[in-house]
């Protein structure tokens, strides 16, 4: 399974450190030479493009298992209508269940977001941008803030 920590992860040595500073001036050294470090754009669309489909498939994997769990949960209790401790005790870890793959999907559906933000930017920007970009969101995802 590809995640989006891992493509960041891949990409995350060719980041350089934004120079800029608050209140800088920016064109000051615009004559300056960039030393400007390659950045495979295509292998990281690929990647990401892989991301998106693993997501999509345990996203699907998740809406399923809940829909199980509430119609194994229905069945259960109309099996067991006579007995209310048992309903009860079903009723905790469906809910349980429940909650665990909610947290699950909330998770997919962030990366899922973060994913389709830097598929759209990739083509659409130079290569020193989304290097700056990318730099920026892995901070967040490997500190654990997106």
């Amino acid at each position: 399974m590809a995640s989006l920590h891992d493509v960041l992860r891949q990409y995350i040595g060719t980041i350089p450190a934004p120079i800029a500073t608050a209140g800088s001036d920016e064109t000051q050294g615009a004559s300056e030479e960039k030393a400007s470090t390659s950045f495979d754009k295509e292998g990281f669309q690929r990647g990401l493009e892989q991301v998106k489909k693993d997501n999509r498939l345990y996203f699907i994997i998740c809406v399923a298992m809940v829909l199980t769990l509430f119609i194994i949960s229905i069945v259960f209790v109309l099996a067991n209508l006579d007995r209310p401790g048992a309903i009860k005790i079903a009723m905790a870890a469906f809910g349980i269940s429940t909650a665990g793959l909610m947290a699950k999907m909330i998770g997919l559906w962030r990366e899922k977001s973060n994913t389709e933000f830097l598929l759209l930017l990739a083509p659409n920007v130079d290569a020193d941008t989304i290097k700056t970009i990318v730099g920026i969101l892995a901070k967040r995802i490997l500190s654990g803030k997106a």
